[in-house]
């Protein structure tokens, strides 16, 4: 009886080197991939508008004239800060990065594109 090697097809070879491989990487990304992913959940950054509806408690309420965010925000009040004022807001996601009244060529932008918006909310704050 002859002992011959045994020898394995050339398909089964690239199907083993295709297995070992995807283990390997798959090894490698587990170790690297969760420091990588952490960017992922970072919150992006909106520059919002609204009017400051009323300033109770040192907190200042305002009416979001552009709707860029969904609810309207609250923000600690500043000495500056009047009812019925335009206040440039950065939100990343729910939370106020920073705030400050509008002024210049972007309050006038504001006015022309959202004159009626700004004039109800103005209306409807002198009424209160």
């Amino acid at each position: 009886m002859k002992k011959e090697k045994l020898k394995l097809r050339p398909w089964v070879k690239m199907t083993l080197a295709f297995v070992v491989g995807v283990s390997i990487i798959s090894n490698i990304f587990s170790i690297f991939g969760t420091s990588a992913s952490t960017d992922d959940n970072m919150e992006e950054k909106i520059i919002a508008h609204g009017i400051i509806e009323v300033n109770v408690n040192g907190e200042s309420y305002l009416k979001m004239i552009d709707k860029v965010h969904g609810s309207d925000v609250v923000v600690k009040t500043k000495e500056e800060y009047n009812a019925g004022q335009i206040i440039t807001v950065e939100l990343e996601g729910n939370r106020v990065v920073s705030d400050k009244i509008t002024e210049g060529e972007e309050l006038e932008k504001l006015y022309q594109r959202y004159n009626d918006l700004i004039e109800e909310y103005n209306a409807s704050i002198k009424n209160k």
